[in-house]
This record gives C-alpha cells, sequence and structure tokens, in this order.
C-alpha cells in the first residue's frame, strides 16, 4: 500500500488506496509532495477528501479526480494558513486565513471522517508551513586553515 498517512476510511482496500493516492498525485504540481490524505465528508461543495502537500491544502471529491478537466473546489496555499479550527458541530474543520477579516469565515472544508485525524492535519500543515518558510541554514562550522593563526 503506502507508508503516507491515509484515514482509516481510505485503507480498508489497499488497492483503492493505492489509486486513490495515485490519482490525487497526478493532480499536484510539478516537485509537490503529498504529506497526507484524509476522509472528510462535505455536502456543499461536495467533498470526500482532503490532501496536504508541501505547498498547499487541496480538497475534492474522489468521484472527479479522473477527470482534468474539473478544478479542484477547494485549494489554499500553504502560506495563506493562519489556524485550523475544529468543532464539535457539522462542517467542523476550518481553515482561517492570514489575509481574512473579522468577518471572514475562513475555509470550510467539512468534517474529518476520523477524529484521530485532526492531530495528523495539524501536523502535516505545519510541517508544511516550517519547509516553505524556513530561511537557508548558515553554515556553522569553519574550515581548518592551518597557515591562519589562532
Amino acid at each position: 500500500m503506502t507508508d503516507l498517512p491515509l484515514s482509516k476510511r481510505f485503507t480498508e482496500d489497499a488497492d483503492k488506496a493505492t489509486a486513490l493516492v495515485a490519482a490525487v498525485r497526478a493532480r499536484l504540481d510539478e516537485g509537490e509532495q503529498l504529506l497526507c490524505l484524509l476522509a472528510v465528508s462535505k455536502i456543499s461543495p461536495s467533498l470526500d477528501f482532503l490532501a496536504v502537500t508541501n505547498s498547499r491544502v487541496v480538497a475534492g471529491w474522489r468521484g472527479d479526480l479522473g477527470n482534468t478537466d474539473k478544478n479542484l473546489p477547494v485549494v489554499i496555499p500553504i502560506e495563506a494558513i493562519e489556524g485550523i479550527e475544529v468543532t464539535g458541530f457539522m462542517d467542523n474543520v476550518k481553515f482561517v486565513l492570514a489575509d481574512g477579516d473579522e468577518d471572514d469565515d475562513g475555509i470550510k472544508v467539512g468534517n474529518l471522517w476520523d477524529v484521530a485525524d485532526e492531530e495528523t492535519l495539524r501536523a502535516r500543515v505545519r510541517a508544511a508551513q516550517s519547509e516553505e518558510t524556513a530561511p537557508e541554514a548558515e553554515p556553522t562550522y569553519e574550515l581548518y586553515d592551518p597557515e591562519r593563526p589562532s
């Protein structure tokens, strides 16, 4: 199957899970890496998966993945995400955007199928954000030069 974090809902059938991961990866941009794939439930727009990549969060309907003429209904750049709110109510996962105002309701992506997926979602978004914004590391060593006085 795959070592990619997947919702339990997607792991019941290994062949379907492998096909789903391949279909999502086929819709990603060049160089984009899939970090996790979670099951959600939302009626309008119809969403049943949420994927976190190294550059964005996307969500859509599995049945539409093969139709490349259809855009993914939810695309959120990683750097635009200021926070993730998860409540116990319907439409319980909301991405709070950095450029949103107080009246902005963020982007809601429905309910997670498995409550255990909340920590995976938060961890993968944090990982993508730290990768995205991490400054280039400065070298922390000096080369030995026998000619230079110490």
